[in-house]
């Protein structure tokens, strides 16, 4: 059972949130107000050999799932971090196997959106992506794959997260924290990989104190390519950041980080479903035009104040700007001829985004008693402003046909000219707050509260038309912690999230809805430790549901309608187990029951129809065998349930099972590992799109090699 002591302990540790800047940053900031966390962030200390172990992360603060800045085992939800450590053990390269290796996610990248995730039976814009805890956009919209080696880790947030980040995430929140300068420790990384289908890898960091007193960096730099073994499916991810700290005094720190991330793909849409499934004669052939293009660069800058006005107040200013362009070029959708033998191509899209946001978020967190107890308090204040203007060639009219077997791309063509669409601009007003409260015996009451004023003003740069739109959504979260003896400790929650109709970036006048999406969640969970800390393990059951959701009318897919509900109930669970020194276990898994309520189309009612991409069951299993001090024995396995292509459930995707595994050796400093996945060599479906039409297909058998060390 946890001492009290301990626990004080933990309830002093803040999490060192660093990077964040503003190309206006200091302006903004003016004299103004400082903010900050605890001048001083505690290291957990791990112990090998026969010891314990915190894989699911509950021993660490996550500002993510909480602005409290309290362990995850304190706080009243499903929470799980994926440090960098982790993930090199396992073999993670990208920020979607960094994802996936949270447990209870399975993820795709169809080029039209793509870093799509699946939870807890939802899918796409609702599930939030932060970077470094900012909302840009809809993840559809701005999100991509990328190289996971500029995060120090991925925070991952099960059910509605509306409360700290604000309308969109109903079903979750996927964080991805950049590195930050270590003031105390000099330290250097440097990684290089090769491997299947012109995989190359090249990684380095460094950081820690300079010769100006208080004054601490961090660099890193990565290059991620691979041809792909579908035709023209290679992709180049980069990757460079950087941050500066000043710790001007025992209470006063200042951080200033900086990132450029750029993507160039060859965009695969997916391979064409005919008779139900994949013909052998579509494997390997991509059916995009030859010219295709999908590119993206990101510039963030990010400026970070953190005070410790006095032992109990502190305050943490950010000032944040994010500017990005993403570019489309591509012949979107296939669909098989069988009168003709031939894939006929239509949708010709073209599509340049050029997006600036800028905001300032001031928080305060103060510990003091409350009728005699422990309470502690986290107010805030957050301002943003989108600017966005969206270039295309709507409706995207032209269409040809190609070969089944040896396609000739072609060129790309539309019968519609490219000229600017829309131009928005999105203004966001916030006030939120959290709280916990410990009532003693163990039992804590942890509840948070948010109100925002959204507006969003749409121009139709063809039409001469503008609208302004507002929305004021609030929403809560309540729940208990209780602590019982033998290192069990359960909870419950129930929490409420709300996002506007459609995309609230991409907005344009007539297009949108006036009813918010709504969704609430209860949940109902236990965490154990047991055996000296070598078990670890969670179990969570939940409820969740959304209703207004907007979806694309099965009868005219150019619009977009509400719908009455959308639902899911289910179980999760998580181990860790180390039994004896050289063996260490973990596994996961999901069961759950997605479904559709009150969805009625000219062709019937879709009422219990399961969403699509959606796995009712999911599991994984980990196994490490550390055979001598510097060899290491791996096996992973993956499984990702059957789902369904389309809302009308006529689409039926198989599920598959990935085998993998890994030999590391350690030779002083250097670390060599060799790594096999999808040994089985299986064919599988990793995402549907177009109504099921079109298939994604994941990678078969590949090898990879990495040299990693650490200076």
């Amino acid at each position: 059972m946890k001492t009290e002591r301990a626990r004080n302990a933990r309830a002093l540790r803040y999490p060192g949130d660093v990077s964040r800047a503003v190309v206006v940053a200091l302006a903004v900031l003016g004299a103004g107000v400082a903010a900050a966390e605890d001048p001083v962030t505690l290291d957990v200390l791990q112990v090998e050999g026969a010891g314990g172990t915190d894989e699911l992360g509950l021993e660490r603060p996550a500002r993510s799932v909480s602005r409290l800045g309290v362990p995850l085992e304190d706080l009243p939800a499903s929470a799980t971090i994926i440090d960098a450590e982790t993930q090199r053990r396992r073999g993670v390269r990208t920020t979607r196997e960094a994802v996936e290796a949270a447990g209870g996610f399975t993820g795709g990248e169809p080029p039209g959106a793509p870093a799509s995730f699946s939870s807890r039976g939802f899918t796409g814009n609702d599930i939030t992506i932060l970077y470094d805890g900012v909302r840009v956009a809809e993840p559809g919209m701005f999100a991509r794959p990328g190289s996971n080696w500029l995060y120090d880790r991925v925070e991952i947030l099960r059910g509605p997260a509306s409360v700290l980040h604000g309308e969109g995430a109903v079903a979750g929140a996927i964080n991805f924290v950049p590195r930050r300068p270590d003031p105390d420790r000099s330290s250097g990384e440097l990684l290089l990989g090769a491997g299947s289908f012109g995989e190359t890898r090249v990684a380095a960091g460094a950081g820690g104190p300079t010769a100006v007193d208080g004054l601490s960096y961090r660099v890193d730099a990565s290059r991620l390519a691979r041809d792909g073994e579908i035709d023209r499916s290679g992709a180049r991810y980069e990757s460079l950041g950087g941050s500066l700290r000043l710790d001007a005094s025992r209470r006063l720190r200042f951080t200033l980080s900086a990132e450029v991330q750029r993507d160039d793909i060859e965009p695969y849409f997916g391979t064409p479903v005919i008779d139900g499934g994949i013909d052998r004669r579509t494997v390997g052939n991509n059916y995009n035009v030859a010219d295709a293009e999908m590119d993206m660069v990101g510039y963030w800058l990010r400026f970070d104040t953190d005070f410790a006005a006095t032992d109990r107040l502190r305050l943490r200013n950010r000032v944040y700007a994010y500017t990005g362009e993403r570019n489309w070029k591509n012949m979107e959708a296939y669909s098989y001829d069988p009168d003709q033998d031939v894939i006929r191509r239509s949708v010709p899209i073209r599509i340049t985004h050029d997006q600036t946001l800028f905001g300032n978020r001031l928080e305060a967190i103060h510990d003091h008693t409350l009728f005699g107890l422990s309470h502690r308090v986290s107010v805030g204040l957050d301002i943003s402003r989108n600017r966005f203007e969206h270039i295309n060639n709507a409706p995207y009219q032209g269409a040809d046909t190609v070969d089944v077997d040896d396609p000739d791309p072609g060129l790309y063509f539309s019968d519609t000219s490219f000229e600017p669409g829309v131009r928005t601009t999105n203004d966001r007003y916030a006030v939120f707050g959290e709280n916990r409260l410990r009532l003693g015996g163990g039992l804590s009451l942890v509840g948070g509260l948010r109100h925002e004023l959204i507006r969003l003003d749409g121009e139709d740069l063809r039409a001469g038309e503008r609208a302004t739109e507002r929305y004021r959504p609030t929403t809560g979260r309540i729940g208990a912690v209780w602590d019982l003896p033998a290192g069990v400790t359960t909870y419950a929650q129930y929490a409420t999230g709300a996002k506007p109709t459609g995309s609230t970036v991409t907005f344009s006048p007539g297009d949108e809805g006036d009813r918010l999406e709504r969704s609430r969640g209860v949940e109902l969970g236990v965490r154990h430790r047991a055996w000296g800390d070598r078990l670890q393990w969670s179990a969570a059951a939940y409820d969740i549901a959304k209703r207004n959701l907007t979806v694309r009318d099965p009868d005219n897919r150019d619009l977009e309608r509400q719908i009455g509900r959308q639902e899911s109930r289910g179980v999760e669970l998580a181990v860790v187990v180390r039994p004896w020194r050289s063996w260490r276990f973990r596994a996961d898994g999901t069961l759950l029951n997605a479904e559709f309520a009150d969805y009625a189309t000219a062709d019937g009612r879709y009422d219990g129809n399961t969403p699509p991409n959606v796995p009712e069951r999911l599991a994984n299993l980990r196994a490490e065998w550390f055979a001598t001090d510097r060899l290491t024995l791996k096996a992973s396995l993956r499984y990702v349930g059957p789902r369904q292509g389309d809302d009308a459930n006529t689409v039926d995707v198989p599920s598959y099972t990935l085998f993998g595994a890994a030999a590391t050796w350690q030779l002083r400093q250097l670390e060599i590992t060799l790594r096999g996945r999808n040994l089985t060599d299986e064919q599988h479906v990793t995402w549907s799109s177009f109504g099921g039409s079109q298939w994604l297909l994941g990678d078969s058998r590949s090898v990879d090699l990495t040299l990693s060390t650490q200076f």
